[in-house]
């Protein structure tokens, strides 16, 4: 895997070139926003949310949002002539999604203790996290190479996913 650190400089690259750093700053910040709104118990119980959204919901829609602009700038053909297997670049997909949760919990863990001194056990989320992003990493890879577009990618996405309700 020589190729691997080129591929995820080459990732975040494009993560900014989309502006889908902002757009997940955004989210960030509106997840400190309302934590600073919620009382100190009411926060724990929330905290857990929070993470598992970031890694579950953004992890599937940045996935797509980026495989969608690769396909629209032909960025798939030059990685599929350069001297990479297809494991590496979706092992630098998974990873790249790992880090960025990981940063989201290191960034909402801090904020969360400067504005309201609430803290919690990261070594208890940290695997979690791992665990939850590198599966839904793979699910959005699937469905986005699946759907034609970024909005058959989000339809794919709610209609497959699992609800309380199916049996």
């Amino acid at each position: 895997m020589p190729n691997l650190l080129t591929l995820i400089k080459a990732e975040y690259y494009r993560l900014n070139k989309y502006n889908l750093f902002k757009a997940n700053f955004v989210i960030l910040m509106m997840w400190i926003v309302l934590a600073y709104f919620l009382e100190d118990e009411i926060l724990l119980r929330f905290i857990p949310f929070i993470f598992f959204m970031d890694s579950i919901m953004m992890t599937i829609l940045l996935v797509g949002a980026t495989l969608f602009y690769e396909k629209k700038e032909h960025t798939i053909n030059s990685i599929m002539v350069a001297p990479v297997t297809e494991n590496e670049y979706l092992f630098s997909k998974v990873l790249v999604n790992v880090l960025n949760s990981l940063l989201t919990l290191i960034l909402i863990s801090t904020a969360i203790y400067l504005i309201k001194e609430v803290t919690f056990n990261q070594l208890l989320v940290i695997p979690a996290i791992i665990l939850v992003t590198t599966v839904h990493s793979l699910i959005g890879i699937r469905l986005s190479y699946s759907a034609k577009d970024f909005t058959s990618h989000l339809i794919n996405y709610m209609l497959n996913f699992p609800t309380q309700n199916q049996t």
